[in-house]
């Protein structure tokens, strides 16, 4: 679970509300479950997988719990297919204010400079002026 806080170390409500959430490896596991958490908060969420099966489930589950998602297939080890699910999300939802970014199936992980880059290069994106706290 995430608690983001504000500049005076309290928990702001309504956080994640309207901000875009690209959750990595969000198909299954833990990243379904930030994908679903950060979508209940109520931000635009979009999920990144390898798997079309299991981005196609997690899309079915969310939408039977009246959350809709985003999804893009790529392998975000590959900076092409990255650059390419960035533009889907980003079209879709407008720019990414929250990049998920865990370990994939394979062991691979997006890389702190891949993820400066993603995140508009000016470091680790902080939320509401606050630290992210897991």
């Amino acid at each position: 679970m995430f608690v983001f806080l504000n500049d005076k170390g309290d928990t702001a409500a309504n956080e994640l509300q309207g901000k875009v959430a690209l959750i990595a490896g969000g198909s299954n596991g833990i990243g379904l479950a930030i994908a679903r958490r950060f979508a209940v908060e109520g931000a635009y969420v979009g999920i990144v997988s390898r798997s079309a099966e299991n981005l196609a489930q997690a899309r079915d589950v969310l939408a039977a719990e009246g959350l809709k998602v985003t999804t893009a297939i790529a392998d975000l080890s590959d900076p092409e297919q990255a650059e390419h699910a960035v533009a889907q999300i980003e079209a879709a939802l407008g720019p990414v204010d929250i990049l998920s970014a865990g370990r994939s199936g394979r062991g691979h992980a997006v890389s702190g400079q891949r993820t400066r880059q993603l995140c508009g290069g000016g470091g680790y994106p902080q939320h509401g002026g606050g630290q992210p706290v897991i």
